[in-house]
């Protein structure tokens, strides 16, 4: 019987050593995102996110969806775990997942932690909610964090570009998208370039070809404009 005792207290000693070396690891590894991200202009920043968008294109983790900012698909949290989860990092929790749904600015929100993985469940507002059944993170939740790589202008564009089909269709007006004031010319330039592709998924990964292409800057190419 002490010999069982025995085994179960190593068992549990060698338990506690795991998860304090997964935890210096995962340390090690935000030290070495957030060294990156210091070293990084923030044009450079903006084109990290954009590439890692289009890597989660093709890796089919995003799932270009209209209408939606990000939506974690089957997330959950078992029982007894919420102080847990609390702790991780958000990043930690979408990789987790098989997908999300993503509109542009989703997009570059899920990409920007992933690549800088600097944003802790509780420091989400309203972070209870996702206890709760609310696996949707809308646009007040995404602004704050978005604001330190994009202007309000290049958000908003995208936001109209890639919404521009459901514009199209009358369920939206490009007015319900521009947190700040743009021009009608660049509104209708952006809606003109978003409806040059029908599907979600090509006019997401355009805008973020747009991006890596303009080194940073999402530009809309002059042919819209006329």
């Amino acid at each position: 019987m002490a010999l069982k005792f025995n085994d179960l207290a190593k068992r549990s000693k060698t338990s506690i050593q795991q998860k304090i070396a997964l935890l210096e690891k995962e340390k090690l590894e935000i030290e070495k995102k957030n060294a990156l991200f210091n070293k990084m202009t923030p044009a450079q920043k903006r084109v990290a996110i954009a590439e890692d968008v289009r890597e989660q294109i093709k890796k089919e983790k995003y799932v270009p969806t209209s209408g939606v900012y990000v939506e974690l698909n089957e997330f959950s949290v078992p029982e007894g775990q919420e102080d847990s989860l609390a702790e991780k990092q958000l990043c930690e929790i979408i990789n987790g997942l098989p997908n999300c749904d993503v509109c542009a600015r989703g997009a570059m929100f899920v990409s920007g932690l992933r690549v800088f993985n600097s944003l802790r469940v509780k420091d989400v507002k309203d972070y209870e909610s996702l206890f709760y059944g609310d696996n949707i993170l809308g646009s007040d939740i995404i602004s704050p964090y978005e604001n330190l790589f994009f202007d309000k202008k290049q958000t908003s564009l995208m936001e109209i570009c890639f919404e521009a089909v459901s514009i199209d269709e009358g369920n939206n007006h490009p007015d319900d998208f521009c947190s700040t004031r743009i021009s009608k010319k660049d509104i209708d330039a952006a809606l003109r370039y978003g409806q040059s592709f029908s599907e979600d998924n090509d006019r997401l990964d355009e805008i973020a070809k747009n991006i890596i292409r303009n080194k940073g800057d999402f530009i809309i190419p002059e042919k819209y404009y006329k």
